[in-house]
């Protein structure tokens, strides 16, 4: 539902992640109303987990062209994607992935955040 664009902060000068609604899902404003609200939670719940596992939320903000947006750690490397087109992990791999996943998703509940939607 959403949309990610690397951007660099212009104060700092590093790279950031920054994260919007689609604003090409024609929803109506009940619908985006609903959209906004949990890309709220969202924040909330990212500004709870520090964990070296776990993007940083850097700010929030509401801008009346864009609407709500995010704006994250930008974490460089190739996508999860990318890395099985070149094919399967090793065995190590996968079971070091799987210890720095499962340690993340335990800081979050840690901190009262149940994550139902892990992304790579």
């Amino acid at each position: 539902m959403g949309r990610v664009f690397l951007a660099t902060d212009g104060v700092l000068g590093r790279n950031v992640a920054i994260k919007v609604l689609r604003d090409d899902l024609g929803l109506g404003a009940e619908a985006r109303a609903h959209l906004d609200a949990r890309l709220r939670i969202e924040a909330r719940a990212a500004a709870l987990v520090t964990h070296p596992n776990v993007v940083v939320l850097h700010d929030m903000g509401d801008d009346p062209e864009v609407g709500l947006y995010l704006v994250f750690e930008h974490v460089d490397g190739p996508s999860l994607r990318a890395r099985l087109e070149k094919g399967p992990l090793t065995l190590p791999d996968v079971v070091r992935l799987a210890k720095e996943l499962g340690s993340a998703l335990d800081a979050a509940h840690d901190a009262g955040v149940l994550h139902r939607d892990v992304k790579p």
